[in-house]
């Protein structure tokens, strides 16, 4: 049995789940919190870690929140420069991807420091025009690329059926 044999089930699965705790968290962020805090919050799921106390205690969940958002955005962090790498060599037909490596993670260190200097920079600059990056890059560009691989898959499938007849 292959590896890849059920990786369509198991990334399904993975969204499935994300989807679920997404959704619970956000139905006990509207009953704690309410529709107009869970709304204008921005770290809402902050918030709710403050508010548990289970018999005095177990409290102060928070900074294990923390420390998960931390590693998680690590590790969001070196997947996506990965890609990056891996785009970069692929792209100009590199034998490997590794001399890349440490340019890149300097060019995203010096990137993310000019982007986003600060919390009041990002809440005017970014929070506005969130919702509008947000549907173009999750719905807009996938649609548009399995547009065009259904187009390409048609088209590929016309020429072979021309050579054959």
């Amino acid at each position: 049995m292959t590896r890849a044999s059920h990786l369509k089930r198991d990334i399904l699965l993975a969204a499935l789940g994300g989807g679920i705790l997404l959704s619970m968290l956000e139905l006990v962020s509207l009953m704690v919190f309410g529709p107009i805090l869970t709304q204008h919050g921005f770290y809402i799921s902050y918030s709710l870690a403050q508010k548990i106390n289970i018999g005095n205690f177990f409290e102060r969940i928070e900074a294990l929140m923390a420390i998960s958002w931390l590693i998680s955005t690590y590790f969001k962090s070196i997947l996506y420069m990965f890609g990056f790498v891996l785009g970069i060599a692929q792209l100009f037909e590199l034998k490997g991807y590794k001399p890349l490596i440490l340019p890149s993670a300097l060019l995203m260190f010096a990137s993310a420091v000019l982007i986003g200097p600060n919390i009041v920079f990002y809440t005017n600059t970014v929070m506005p025009a969130w919702l509008d990056w947000n549907v173009t890059v999750s719905l807009i560009i996938p649609l548009f690329l399995l547009l065009v691989h259904r187009l390409r898959f048609q088209r590929k499938k016309q020429s072979a059926k021309r050579l054959t007849s």
